[in-house]
């Protein structure tokens, strides 16, 4: 098998999944979209592949993966299941490397890149290939059935002085269904995420300021092709964050966190043409 943060968290006392062949996260008996999801702190809308089979988390990528699962204040994000933050490398590495992995289904690599002595490059790919080495087994009732699906990560880690740091994050990933017969029939299936995230660390005396913008947007389109009658739908959501946020200790006994937020949602509903 091939690592997939999303299903060690699964093991994890107090998460729940509804069967095998999900990924999705449920805390407290809610729904998996209840959870809310981040990327250093912009959020994933639907990060699965392969209809929940597979998570779009490429393991070495990352460095850490939180879960909040209970408590509610007011630095929680607005969902009523749970948080799972995860960061991306951002450290600096000496020297440059290469981490893979090999699946039945898809494989990934992930490339570091050392840019002097104060920034690095973080690249990953993944790509699945069961229509060439299953495609000939796909078929219902005489329908061919083609799937694939793709990853990208980039990540830019930047540290200008010993106190500020300064993180670029790209995210990016795929699937696509395809059902044809041989001449009366076909359809395509399309849906995808992207993310883009710019974040600036400045490390303050007893504390640390925060601030961060991003979008992030889900997509799905469907073209169905039948008695030369075309139809295509489309349907997006999509928003934009502006967070700033400080964590300052004024004594030892007194910790200040203070933020403040700006979300502006798109949402396009499901239109026919």
């Amino acid at each position: 098998g091939v690592s997939d943060p999303i299903r060690y968290l699964q093991s994890l006392a107090g998460i729940s999944t509804n069967n095998e062949t999900c990924a999705g996260i449920y805390i407290q008996g809610c729904d998996d979209y209840q959870t809310l999801t981040n990327i250093n702190g912009a959020p994933v809308y639907y990060p699965n592949h392969l209809l929940g089979l597979y998570s779009t988390f490429i393991a070495p990528h990352f460095s850490t993966m939180t879960v909040e699962q209970s408590e509610h204040r007011g630095t929680m994000e607005n969902r009523i299941g749970g948080l799972v933050s995860v960061e991306t490398q951002h450290h600096q590495p000496q020297r440059f490397s290469i981490t893979g992995n090999i699946g039945l289904v898809s494989s990934d690599a992930t490339l570091t890149i050392p840019c002097g002595k104060k920034s690095a490059l973080w690249l990953s790919g993944r790509a699945s290939y069961i229509n060439l080495l299953y495609g000939k087994w796909l078929q219902i009732e005489g329908i061919g059935v083609g799937y694939d699906f793709w990853d990208t990560n980039l990540t830019y880690s930047y540290h200008p002085t010993e106190n500020d740091e300064i993180v670029l994050t790209g995210f990016f990933c795929c699937d696509n269904i395809n059902m044809a017969d041989s001449a009366h029939f076909g359809v395509g299936i399309q849906w995808y995420n992207a993310l883009g995230s710019a974040h600036w660390n400045h490390r303050l005396k007893g504390g640390n300021w925060r601030t961060s913008v991003s979008y992030s947007g889900f997509r799905n389109q469907i073209a169905v092709n039948a008695l030369a009658i075309d139809v295509f739908t489309d349907a997006e959501w999509a928003s934009i964050d502006v967070k700033n946020r400080l964590n300052k200790r004024l004594r030892d006994d007194l910790i200040l966190n203070a933020s403040a937020d700006y979300t502006h949602y798109f949402y396009l509903p499901l239109q026919f043409s």
